[in-house]
């Protein structure tokens, strides 16, 4: 008979969280664990006294860790086609947002708390959102110096690509809405950023600033009409002679009053 696998203690509270995100607190068993990591349900307990002690443990702050794409982007010189670095990103950091939401669902559905508890300290320097995003702005910085990409502010564009891959989980994982395919999502998406999605005349200076001062009624940019329209919409209009005589003389008409019944 040969000796029982063994587990480690990172591989167990890895597997743990991913089995309590996917199933819940209440659905998951230790026996679902165990049959993950082709141990039995005796052998988790030599690492944790019950199941709770393993769902907060597999779920308290300091057990996530970012995935390789981070680490990834951050060797890159920014001369890399971004297209292809992009989306290999997305596919990876998306099944990893998928996991770190749905474990934080979990444990507010098992706490029954009214505020969310995140697994991490927001505020903290080194919490894995602030560190994400801090590599993922020197990549956009260094491809716009290599040429490869066209922004005015890498922190707004890392915010807008990370913003839209949290949106495709939100709607996939959180809201559950229709199913839709990660791949026609990422042709979208990445087609969005190589062509850009507005179809309007091009000129010198900042997009964004021209639509704010035009929104904010201060003018510019080219989402006002163009200038002859603009001038033609703002000229009085010039009736015709004829038109305007027929209608002083219907004005000066006067109505015909019902003769009252005797």
């Amino acid at each position: 008979m040969g000796r029982p696998a063994t587990i480690q203690r990172p591989q167990l509270l890895a597997t743990a969280r991913s089995v309590f995100a996917r199933k819940g607190f209440e659905a998951a068993t230790l026996a679902d664990i165990a049959t993950e990591l082709n141990v039995t349900p005796a052998a988790l307990l030599r690492h944790v006294k019950s199941k709770q002690q393993l769902f907060f443990e597999a779920m308290e702050t300091g057990n996530i860790e970012l995935p390789p794409s981070i680490q990834h982007l951050d060797s890159l010189t920014g001369e890399e086609d971004p297209r292809i670095v992009l989306r290999l990103f997305a596919h990876e950091l998306i099944p990893f947002l998928a996991s770190v939401i749905s474990a934080v669902i979990a444990v507010h559905m098992h706490e029954h708390a009214a505020e969310i508890r995140l697994p991490f300290d927001r505020e903290a320097d080194n919490a894995p959102p602030r560190r994400a995003l801090r590599v993922i702005e020197k990549y956009f910085a260094r491809a716009r110096d290599a040429g490869r990409i066209r922004i005015t502010d890498e922190r707004a564009a890392a915010r807008l690509f990370l913003g839209s891959l949290h949106a495709y989980v939100l709607y996939q994982h959180v809201i559950k809405l229709r199913s839709y395919p990660l791949e026609p999502y990422l042709d979208a998406l990445i087609d969005l950023w190589s062509n850009g999605g507005f179809s309007a005349t091009q000129t010198k200076g900042a997009p964004g600033r021209r639509a704010r001062a035009a929104v904010a009624g201060r003018g510019g940019g080219d989402v006002s009409l163009p200038a002859k329209r603009a001038k033609a919409a703002r000229a009085p209009v010039q009736r015709d002679d004829r038109s305007a005589d027929r209608q002083r003389r219907v004005a000066g008409r006067r109505t015909s009053r019902p003769r009252p019944r005797r």
